[in-house]
């Protein structure tokens, strides 16, 4: 992120494992997997960050029995379909 952008980031900084979908990958990844948990969220949205730590250790957890944990951002206009 730019400079000035990193407390809009912050909580998602170390988040290894999650799938990072949008509008061009979403139906793709979504089909491809049996069971799939994702996230829509905005940067500015304050239960989104709290969630984030949170949703980052399920994601880091539940790559190791094949469960993908994705998230949406809703920052990116061409994502707003998806909402």
């Amino acid at each position: 992120p730019a400079q000035g952008q990193a407390d809009l980031y912050g909580p998602w900084e170390n988040d290894k494992d999650t799938l990072n979908l949008d509008i061009d990958n979403f139906t793709q990844t979504v089909q491809a997997h049996k069971l799939i948990m994702v996230e829509l969220y905005q940067t500015t949205c304050g239960h989104c960050r709290q969630l984030a730590p949170h949703y980052a250790k399920a994601a880091t957890e539940l790559k190791k029995d094949g469960i993908p944990i994705a998230k949406v951002s809703m920052d990116v206009e061409k994502n707003h379909p998806l909402a």
